[in-house]
């Protein structure tokens, strides 16, 4: 992209850790070896343990970083980075830049397009047995997946379910059985 006598260039990558952002910010820098300055964002995992960076630089405070952070934010995307580079040419004022490297990134995310995919936590909890049909219409309402159920002394119940949905269906559990059933996100389920 050409604004003014500056070439930016904007490179989008899927990355899933720190560590790949940091192989993928190699890759940029060596793909552009006369070049210094890539600055960069990214966003990486789900609510409530999201991780956001960016870098501005070199470039004045602010003027790189958040803009591509921004254009990230502007799809709602995860696990994804974007780096902009910046072949010097004539001075840019603060606004330019700042909507300069916004832009880049915004195309350069639009020409990489969008995969969606649907995010699925694994979540647990136990009832006693004239619980259990309520909460299997809550776990249906929610939307829950890969539902199993063990039987003991309690019913012990397992199930994937999509982040977003896990406060109001913990919330809603919780108060039909008076705080007597939580639910709570598991750490794995086999």
């Amino acid at each position: 992209m050409q604004v003014g006598a500056c070439r930016f260039f904007g490179s989008v990558a899927q990355v899933t850790s720190e560590e790949d952002t940091k192989e993928f910010l190699a890759k940029v820098r060596e793909e552009h070896p006369s070049i210094k300055e890539h600055c960069w964002a990214y966003r990486l995992g789900i609510a409530p343990n999201q991780v956001a960076r960016y870098s501005d630089a070199g470039e004045p405070s602010q003027t790189a970083g958040p803009p591509i952070l921004r254009a990230i934010d502007h799809l709602e995307l995860t696990n994804t980075m974007v780096v902009v580079t910046r072949y010097f040419g004539e001075k840019q004022g603060v606004g330019g830049l700042i909507r300069a490297f916004h832009l880049t990134a915004a195309t350069v995310l639009k020409e990489a397009g969008v995969r969606q995919e649907l995010v699925y936590i694994p979540i647990i909890l136990e009832c006693r047995y004239e619980q259990l049909s309520y909460i299997l219409h809550e776990l249906t309402k929610a939307e829950a997946k890969e539902l199993r159920q063990e039987y003991g002394e309690k019913v012990l119940l397992t199930a994937t379910l999509r982040p977003m949905a896990l406060p109001d269906l913990a919330n809603s559990i919780g108060e039909w059985t008076k705080g007597s059933v939580q639910v709570r996100e598991a750490k794995e389920l086999d």
